[in-house]
């Protein structure tokens, strides 16, 4: 029923009073964003961090792209026009993605990622995956500056179909 209502699960991550700002779903991975405040909500170091987690709630293996140096998560925000073609005009501009990092999965808080399989998550039904990205964004000051201009966040995921027994890898990408 949760699934359905694209309600996050109940972490330490995402407790009730958590603001979500951003939810979807493609086939069997679901996804919610939060932001990982600052004490007075002002961007630090021109930056801002936001956690991202992706759930299970299909039934067969999904596996979660989290690569600190490869462009497996995007977020993309409104910025400014050439002010000298279109002045007060907004275009979508990809975000700089300073950091990628695993922050939690399941409901054990990772320092640093599992040494077996360190770049993709391999989800079960229902488990879940938390990612760390920090995002530069020198000219806004405060947290709610930033989400007012953000556009979307995409996150890579591959969809493992069972067929006659045996995975079939590749089958679905998101």
């Amino acid at each position: 029923e949760l699934h359905r209502r694209l309600q996050p699960p109940r972490t330490w991550l995402t407790p009730r009073h958590a603001k979500v700002v951003a939810r979807g779903r493609a086939g069997a991975a679901a996804a919610w964003v939060v932001v990982a405040h600052s004490s007075d909500c002002r961007t630090v170091e021109g930056g801002l961090e936001l956690r991202l987690v992706v759930q299970n709630t299909g039934d067969g293996c999904l596996h979660v792209a989290a690569h600190p140096k490869q462009e497996t998560i995007e977020v993309s925000w409104l910025c400014a026009a050439d002010a000298l073609t279109v002045p007060g005009r907004l275009r979508t501009a990809p975000c700089r993605v300073a950091e990628r990092k695993v922050v939690a999965r399941g409901h054990a808080r990772l320092d640093s990622p599992p040494p077996a399989s360190p770049y993709w998550h391999a989800l079960l039904p229902l488990e879940w995956v938390a990612l760390g990205v920090r995002v530069d964004c020198p000219d806004c000051v405060f947290e709610h500056d930033f989400l007012e201009r953000a556009v979307e966040m995409r996150c890579r995921v591959t969809e493992f179909v069972e067929a006659d027994g045996r995975a079939t890898a590749g089958a679905r990408r998101y």
